[in-house]
């Protein structure tokens, strides 16, 4: 009797398992796009990723959402560290120089590298970066971290002009920048600048 009742059961919800595992099958592309952003902004990178791979697939995408999850997708791969990330966002910038994302992808790469304190591969990609594209928050980050990278590999004639640009500004960065162009001006004996 107990072995009919668990049959009927497992039939009665067999239909609500699958539907569970296909939800995304009947979203709209602008749906999954959304929530795809969604959860990137909430750092959810490994589900954003998977929503933004089936938009590049849904039929109904438009080619700018297109390249754009794309470049998200690149992003949260370099995020989750998996092995093709770095290339993934490589060859975004290749494929669609002209999307706007393009200009900030290096300089979203060079703030990974940053965090995880590889300041080589951070100062490397900083360099590709265009400044000149970023707004007020993301120039003052780019001056500050480029500066930092350089200063951490003792590269203090190459940091130095961030740090003096820094502390000429009203930047959240003005204490630090001020500290590290006056720790420099010390280690190059300009004593009357380092004070």
């Amino acid at each position: 009797m107990i072995y009919r009742i668990i049959i009927y059961l497992f039939f009665i919800f067999i239909p609500f398992f699958a539907n569970a595992q296909y939800a995304h099958v009947w979203q709209s592309a602008d749906d999954l796009y959304k929530e795809g952003m969604n959860l990137f902004q909430s750092n959810q990178y490994n589900s954003a990723q998977k929503l933004f791979e089936e938009y590049a697939d849904h039929p109904n995408n438009t080619d700018l959402k297109r390249q754009n999850a794309e470049y998200y997708s690149a992003l949260a791969a370099i995020y989750l560290f998996h092995a093709d990330g770095e290339a993934r966002v490589k060859n975004f910038v290749n494929s669609y120089s002209t999307n706007a994302h393009a200009e900030e992808a290096y300089f979203q790469l060079g703030n990974f590298y940053f965090r995880e304190k590889n300041y080589p591969k951070a100062i490397q990609y900083y360099e590709l970066t265009n400044e000149d594209v970023l707004n007020g928050k993301d120039k003052e980050d780019f001056q500050f971290k480029l500066g930092y990278a350089y200063f951490s590999r003792k590269a203090f004639s190459e940091a130095l002009p961030y740090f003096n640009k820094l502390k000429r500004s009203n930047s959240n960065y003005k204490p630090a920048a001020s500290y590290y162009a006056g720790y420099i001006a010390f280690e190059q004996q300009d004593y009357d600048q380092a004070l």
